[in-house]
């Protein structure tokens, strides 16, 4: 993979989050070892609904600020078709995940839990949904 040194230097300049998947994907290095990733939503153009979600190869779990909870057992529904935040059987992996999430909040400073949100999916029109 060849780089310019314009992008060389940048990158030598600028600190990134995460980890590189080159050597993986180029097969010069191992694939990166992760039990999980952490994604960040905020909403659509005219509402803003702050989402988390942390994602183990078999589950993700999902939470809202203000709206609720999601958890999917990705290895059984894969399109993440059956909302099992509810499931008192499924109440020990949401709680895992849970803490594996505030972990993540608190070493990454993430003011996730002290955002409020700004308008509601209602707000929104029809063409943002």
């Amino acid at each position: 993979m060849a780089r310019s040194k314009r992008g060389e230097e940048r990158s030598r300049r600028r600190r990134f989050d995460g980890v590189s998947l080159e050597p993986w994907l180029t097969g010069r290095g191992p694939e990166p070892a992760r039990d999980f990733i952490v994604g960040q939503y905020y909403g659509k153009r005219q509402w803003v609904v702050p989402i988390r979600m942390v994602r183990t190869r078999e589950w993700k779990y999902v939470t809202y600020v203000d709206y609720g909870e999601e958890l999917y057992d990705l290895s059984r529904d894969p399109g993440e078709i059956v909302n099992l935040a509810s499931d008192g059987s499924h109440a020990a992996v949401k709680r895992e995940l849970g803490a594996k999430l505030d972990e993540w909040l608190l070493a990454n400073d993430d003011p996730f839990r002290t955002l409020k949100p700004a308008g509601s999916a209602a707000d929104a029109d029809e063409s943002d949904r």
